[in-house]
């Protein structure tokens, strides 16, 4: 049994980029992994050719070709399927691991013994090779993860939990990570970041690495996976898009009480306190989504 399986769902990605996925894979530190790859239907005799030429040249590399399209869901279970490891690794078609992603992955199981769900730093890689916007991310924290799926790149997850949970859920194409963290989350605290760039993301034309927007779609599945996920949780609260930040949310709690709120303005200059005081007032009256308030106005003496 290989300690990690590394899936990688293909379709139709460009030949270089999944040359240079491969060889990110090939080149790794440490030896004890397997390569489950499905391709989807590609349909490309050259895509076919690079991953039979992988496959015959390291028997670590198993290849399997679907013989109608899935989409990204199901091509990820079947590769799920293929795995024996311990862990299994998420890897793009198009992006690229450190060297060390692996070693550094193993140290922190070893250092964190029942460890669930792993995930690294990332940054971007553009098509010359040039690396940028390094995301150095905060630790584990439910509720970031409610409003941004921060731990996507690179995760390494127990399989055993995986296969529990019954692998991705149709439906969520696009944010079938997030959701699955999600379901995680609801199950286990065993979670742990690892603070190293290990993954390098790809940008290209139509990417979500290269924009956000690219795939509304996927903000629509991320939001409800989100909101499924509250209410599995019972979480007294409703999910928000954040404006002009597609794919980020911000949960607003359910208030269970209405209870009176003093609201002090203090003011050290008596001769300004007035029209200080009524502008600060304005605004309140004007902001406040909270009705159940007063105002205390406090002038200090003047000198």
């Amino acid at each position: 049994m290989s300690r990690f399986s590394i899936l990688t769902p293909v379709y139709r990605p460009p030949e270089k980029a999944l040359q240079a996925m491969l060889a990110s894979v090939a080149r790794q530190s440490l030896g004890d992994w397997e390569h489950c790859l499905v391709d989807d239907h590609s349909g490309d005799p050259a895509i076919r050719e690079l991953l039979d030429a992988a496959a015959a040249g390291d028997p670590r590399v198993q290849v399997r070709y679907r013989d109608r399209q899935g989409g990204i869901v199901a091509t990820t279970n079947d590769a799920l399927a293929m795995a024996t490891g311990d862990y299994v690794a998420f890897l793009d078609h198009d992006d690229e691991l450190s060297p060390g992603a692996l070693e550094a992955m193993a140290a922190a199981i070893e250092q964190h013994p029942g460890v669930d769900y792993l995930y690294s730093d990332e940054d971007k890689i553009d098509a010359k090779g040039r690396h940028f916007r390094p995301f150095l991310k905060p630790g584990w924290s439910p509720d970031r993860l409610r409003s941004q799926m921060y731990m996507a790149h690179f995760r390494v997850i127990r399989r055993g939990l995986v296969e529990e949970l019954g692998g991705l859920r149709s439906g969520f194409d696009g944010s079938q990570d997030w959701e699955l963290a999600l379901r995680i989350a609801e199950r286990s605290n065993r979670i742990v970041h690892v603070p190293e760039i290990l993954y390098h993301w790809r940008t290209a034309p139509g990417s979500a690495a290269g924009a956000t927007e690219a795939k509304p779609w996927a903000h629509e599945a991320a939001l409800r996976a989100v909101r499924e996920h509250i209410g599995r949780s019972a979480v007294a609260a409703s999910v928000e898009r954040v404006p002009d930040v597609p794919g980020h949310f911000w949960l607003r709690p359910a208030l269970t009480s209405h209870p009176p709120v003093s609201i002090v303005i203090a003011s050290s200059q008596p001769s300004e306190a007035g029209g200080a005081s009524l502008g600060c007032i304005e605004r309140l009256l004007a902001r406040s989504s909270y009705d159940n308030f007063e105002l205390v106005v406090a002038v200090g003496a003047e000198a």
